[in-house]
């Protein structure tokens, strides 16, 4: 039973701390280092994404089941080298906005 609990706590225990407030800089920072972070963060927030989808959320982006996230992660840097005027903004909508651009939903 104190395993359990234990399990509980622990997947509020937040492992990164940055994650809720990076924004376009230090996600650009992240991805020149060649780090796991940049590629970690893009899949975590197409993963949001595909989750909100699921349970009734509107599509921001289509992607392909095919796309890899190597692929995800090069979009994202593409759009952030495009868009440095919006690099002050929320790492999440860079992210979400370099993948509608590149994987517009068809209405």
């Amino acid at each position: 039973m104190r395993f359990r609990h234990a399990a509980v706590i622990a997947l509020f225990v937040p492992t990164w701390a940055w994650a809720g407030f990076l924004n376009g800089n230090g996600l650009k920072q992240r991805c020149s280092d060649e780090s796991f972070e940049c590629a970690a963060y893009i899949m975590g927030i197409s993963d949001a994404h595909d989750y909100y989808v699921h349970f009734g959320g509107i599509s921001n982006f289509c992607a392909p089941m095919e796309v890899t996230n190597g692929q995800m992660k090069a979009i994202t840097e593409k759009y952030m080298e495009e868009h440095p005027e919006k690099l002050h903004f929320a790492a999440s909508n860079i992210v979400l906005n370099a993948l509608a651009e590149a994987f517009p939903c068809k209405q």
